[in-house]
């Protein structure tokens, strides 16, 4: 898994052709997918961003706790998209293959006050966890699909508590992949040359060049390959 933050908050890089989930898709939410920023619930010109969840901080109406006790028990029980045990399990092996190979080249940078807010000391090593999570964003196709969209509304009225509740059943995999952006990620500098795209099946409506993301983007290097997620009628964004 190869990450950049830029300044949205943090952007999946899947250049690779990801596995299928073993289990079904729920059809009467996923079919509403269209893209990782809108689903038919909304007007034409709606988007989303997703909202901003708190996984550090108890007590705000944005705070999620977790509904499950571990990773493990969240992969494989949530109600949203689960994993077989026995895909958790070679998930596991894999990313306890990365950690002897790169222990000691992936630690967190120093984010000022976010290290002592989010509990994680500057140097210190990147956690199974962590890898657990961006491996399985990167390479379950309809599992990754489902949990970006418990960071964004359903419908233009549903209320904060309830998107919070929701994304209850897949919090500590949020919490992971945000941490893992920001603490152990790559700046993309203004300076770099390398270009991010993500396809879209709609044309949406920018208020702003400069957006603030808080679920996680699919992007590929490859301009072919962002125009295969979207089609005619919908646009391809540019990160750089």
């Amino acid at each position: 898994c190869q990450e950049w933050l830029t300044h949205l908050d943090f952007v999946m890089h899947a250049d690779a052709k990801p596995k299928r989930s073993k289990r079904r898709r729920s059809s009467s939410f996923s079919e509403k997918l269209m893209n990782d920023f809108t689903n038919d619930d909304f007007d034409r010109e709606h988007f989303g961003f997703g909202a901003y969840i708190e996984f550090w901080k108890c007590g705000y109406k944005n705070s999620a706790k977790p509904k499950y006790d571990t990773l493990k028990q969240e992969l494989c029980k949530n109600s949203i998209a689960s994993i077989a045990e026995s895909d958790y399990y070679e998930l596991y092996r894999e990313c306890t293959e990365l950690l002897k190979e790169r222990k000691h080249r992936i630690v967190a940078h120093d984010i000022g006050v976010n290290n002592k807010r989010f509990h994680i000391r500057k140097g210190s090593p990147i956690t199974i966890n962590h890898l657990i999570s961006l491996k399985l964003m990167t390479d379950f196709t309809d599992v990754q699909t489902e949990f970006k969209a418990t960071c964004r509304k359903q419908h233009a009225h549903e209320t904060i508590a309830q998107l919070v509740k929701r994304n209850s059943e897949c919090a500590h995999v949020c919490r992971y992949i945000k941490e893992a952006c920001t603490f152990y990620g790559q700046l993309l500098k203004k300076s770099s040359k390398l270009k991010l795209y993500t396809g879209l099946k709609k044309k949406l409506w920018f208020s702003s060049m400069k957006q603030h993301f808080e679920c996680p983007i699919s992007t590929t290097g490859s301009f072919p390959k962002a125009q295969q997620f979207g089609d005619d009628s919908g646009i391809i964004l540019e990160f750089k």
